[in-house]
């Protein structure tokens, strides 16, 4: 039966992985340099970062400045090379291998949680569809929101609490200050920026629009993608795919030379459309607003070729907006651990239980 999910239009199409103007904010360092001049030389002025306008004006106009002053300027120094990036492929392979593995442990534990609870209760099982009778409240609006997120799914309610999460993030960009948020929160590959940069500028949004269009369309997947993902395998996927769109995105930046960094979700989004579209090739996918006033639909198979060309053309033509190699990975990722991951990695997962199981029983007896 063909389905019918709703996305953004255009350019706007899950919200693509913006590539932020602040490239390297002035950090103080013991000598009394920012950042900027330590690593560009001490015949570089200083920059002042500035005070007033909002956080996309600020970023904007910092980045015009810096450029006018680097025009001209010979003697600035490499971040980064291919050589650097062994810690960060050394970093994604660590996110992968302990995401899974950890996710592995939550499912164990799941299932002896529901097995004891199922002991305690004679054997009766309890089926979630049916509702409880619950007392009346006095908080109308507050209960009816309580009932709607204890009455989604589990894989639901995981991307509820995502959404959650990079709400949080993004008000930490009005109140945090931005030498600690653009270390930890933009993943660019230079020694400016923290290696957890990869998976939290996963979870990092500046733009109110570029959260909104994210989140927008991880919710319009995350019904088809339940019915493949357990909750535990899905949070493992989310963060590995996050960190394996942040290292292609590390790649194309050392190879171009480019010293912008770049956050938001839509590395992973990508994976979660790429793995529902692969998974449900012949349902039907529609541009938001336009899609519905003027009937308008395609298929999955045909929106994931799609999006494969163009970020492929936009990576290798050098696209500058928005950051492709980072949306490349993503549908990358997904495609690869639905055609063969799933059954490489979680599929196995009973190895890595047995293993947790029996250290559980050991610690018992001791």
């Amino acid at each position: 039966m063909a389905l019918s999910y709703s996305l953004l239009c255009a350019r706007q199409l899950l919200t693509p992985r913006s590539i932020s103007l602040s490239a390297f904010l002035p950090r103080k360092r013991s000598c009394g340099q920012t950042m900027l001049c330590h690593c560009m030389g001490k015949n570089v002025q200083h920059f002042e970062l500035p005070r007033y306008g909002t956080i996309q004006t600020q970023l904007r106009n910092f980045y015009k400045s810096t450029r006018q002053q680097l025009r001209g300027k010979t003697n600035v120094e490499k971040y980064s090379d291919f050589t650097s990036l062994f810690s960060h492929v050394r970093f994604t392979c660590l996110v992968c291998g302990l995401s899974f593995v950890g996710a592995m442990i939550w499912n164990y534990e799941n299932i002896a949680r529901h097995h004891k609870r199922l002991i305690e209760r004679g054997g009766i099982l309890e089926f979630p569809g049916i509702k409880k009778h619950k007392p009346p409240s006095s908080f109308g609006l507050f209960s009816k929101l309580i009932d709607q997120y204890t009455s989604l799914t589990a894989v639901r309610k995981l991307i509820f609490n995502i959404i959650a999460v990079n709400c949080g993030v993004f008000l930490l960009w009005k109140v945090v200050p931005w030498h600690m948020m653009m270390r930890y929160f933009q993943c660019a590959p230079t020694k400016a920026h923290s290696m957890t940069s990869m998976i939290f500028s996963t979870f990092s949004h500046v733009g109110t629009f570029h959260l909104a269009a994210n989140m927008y369309v991880l919710w319009s997947f995350s019904k088809p993608i339940q019915m493949f993902l357990s909750k535990e395998e899905f949070l493992a996927f989310f963060l590995s795919a996050g960190t394996v769109s942040s290292l292609l995105s590390c790649m194309n930046k050392v190879k171009r030379g480019l010293l912008i960094p770049s956050l938001g979700a839509s590395g992973a989004v990508y994976a979660v459309l790429a793995a529902s579209c692969y998974m449900m090739p012949d349902s039907r996918l529609t541009l938001a607003v336009i899609g519905e006033a003027f009937d308008f639909s395609f298929s999955s198979k045909s929106a994931l070729y799609a999006l494969l060309v163009v970020e492929t053309a936009g990576m290798l033509i050098g696209w500058k907006y928005f950051d492709h190699a980072a949306h490349l990975g993503g549908l990358l990722f997904g495609l690869w651990y639905m055609r063969y991951g799933q059954n490489l990695i979680w599929n196995k997962r009973q190895h890595v239980m047995k293993f947790w199981h029996d250290m559980r029983q050991a610690s018992k007896k001791n």
